[in-house]
């Protein structure tokens, strides 16, 4: 009887250890090795997509900054920009007036943004430099139409900095 318990426990662990997955599994021949470096995906695409890409990231950077209401990120990001005329103040006091101003929306973590919302994005691409325009949307606290303006951004590609806002900061005034 322990003979048969013994050679059925081997057959039970040996089966067991031979159906698990191990870690050799995971260097399947069509995976690269662990110790070798990949090219993200996004390098394997032309040049000027790669360079429209580009533009949408820092455009959603910014967008991003504006609907959290974070004055120090949206400055640092237009840092060395030249702003358009702001007649409520600083980046900082702009965000402040829009905030008692615009709808929240509830986050999925919990967290709140505002309702700021760029529409039909441009992309006019030199090479050296991306015009950036858009419609800025925003939607009021109180009942009432969205508020839609023309902004105009310019990015210098080489830097990967704003170099020009016109537009984004006086329709967030007129809110």
């Amino acid at each position: 009887m322990r003979q048969r318990a013994f050679k059925w426990l081997v057959t039970f662990v040996f089966a067991l250890t031979v159906s698990v997955p191990t870690l050799a599994d995971a260097q399947r021949a069509d995976l690269p090795r662990p110790d070798s470096s990949r090219a993200p995906l996004l390098t394997r695409a032309s040049a000027d997509s790669i360079r429209y890409q580009t533009a949408y990231l820092h455009v959603s950077e910014l967008l991003q900054a504006l609907q959290a209401g974070d004055a120090k990120t949206t400055s640092v990001l237009l840092q060395g920009a030249i702003l358009g005329l702001t007649p409520c103040g600083s980046v900082g006091e702009v965000l402040s007036r829009i905030a008692s101003r615009t709808r929240r929306i509830t986050r999925s973590d919990g967290g709140t943004s505002m309702a700021l919302f760029f529409d039909k994005i441009k992309i006019a691409d030199s090479g050296t430099t991306h015009m950036v325009t858009a419609d800025l949307v925003a939607i009021p606290e109180s009942p009432g139409a969205a508020v839609r303006s023309t902004v105009t951004l310019t990015l210098d590609v080489d830097r990967a900095v704003w170099t020009r806002e016109a537009g984004l900061f006086d329709a967030l005034c007129r809110l």
